[in-house]
């Protein structure tokens, strides 16, 4: 018979399951209470976000090398036309996203930024 899980129980699994990732993701932004977090076992998409139980969203995802997001306006402009094309009208305009994907950067990774060509890169989910 199932049970219903505790919420120890819950963020003991997630610590367990995502914890310690071979490759570790090294920041995600959520939107819902404009913070980063850092744990992987604690970037949850809610389960009453659109994108979750609509498939209504768009995201994408960040590339870095050393000190750099690579094509940081184009992901930016990908992002709005992705948004644009499905009626999602985004929380921010283009400069403040920037400004945001930047700050998640140098919180996270502590990298700055500039622009390079890459070969070895870094996850960064925003």
């Amino acid at each position: 018979m199932l049970k219903v899980a505790s919420e120890l129980e819950i963020l003991a699994f997630f610590k367990a399951a995502y914890g310690s990732r071979v490759h570790p993701y090294y920041g995600f932004y959520n939107s819902h209470f404009d913070q980063i977090i850092t744990q992987q076992q604690y970037m949850l998409i809610p389960m009453d976000d659109r994108t979750a139980i609509r498939g209504h969203g768009v995201f994408d995802v960040l590339y870095m090398h050393k000190t750099c997001i690579l094509n940081i306006n184009s992901h930016i402009d990908r992002l709005f036309n992705s948004a644009q094309s499905v009626n999602i009208v985004p929380p921010f305009d283009k400069s403040t996203t920037k400004q945001k994907l930047i700050e998640v950067v140098e919180k996270t990774v502590d990298y700055h930024l500039r622009h390079e060509p890459s070969e070895h890169k870094k996850k960064l989910f925003l």
